[in-house]
């Protein structure tokens, strides 16, 4: 698939669908069940209602329950990665900063004599600690 710089997702957050979005439904839950929403761009749309808009609809050929669990996936991830670039979600960004983090993490300590926290280890071992996780957070937040 071709990049292009020139055309952005939509903007977020997302939501799953809700029987009363579909009022002239013939099964407002069925529909509601499977729909992912996403407000509507004011730039291109700018007064028609309603303000969202189907953008995704889940239907894996399986059972309602793995449609439902897959939708709910998809509206969460996107959510969560907000502030991500696609390019930097192509290039493994949550992964990167996963194992930073987790790496992170597991020198923070806590003396059991005093209140405050510190992370273990010498200097030369924290510094570049430190340096990758700015190094990623900054990749993967790059616009």
């Amino acid at each position: 698939m071709a990049k292009t710089e020139t055309v952005k997702h939509t903007p977020g957050p997302l939501r799953l669908g809700l029987p009363e979005d579909f009022p002239n439904s013939d099964n407002p839950t069925y529909d509601a069940e499977r729909s992912i929403l996403a407000p509507k761009d004011p730039d291109l749309l700018p007064s028609s209602p309603p303000a969202e808009s189907i953008i995704a609809w889940v239907e894996c050929g399986g059972s309602l329950e793995a449609d439902v669990a897959n939708a709910r996936r998809l509206v969460a991830c996107w959510n969560a990665c907000q502030r991500f670039s696609t390019e930097a979600l192509e290039a493994g960004a949550v992964p990167e900063l996963y194992r930073i983090l987790a790496d992170v993490a597991s020198r923070i300590r806590k003396p059991l004599d005093r209140g405050t926290w510190y992370l273990s280890g010498d200097p030369l071992t924290i510094q570049p600690l430190l340096d990758a996780a700015r190094a990623a957070i900054a990749k993967a937040t790059k616009h």
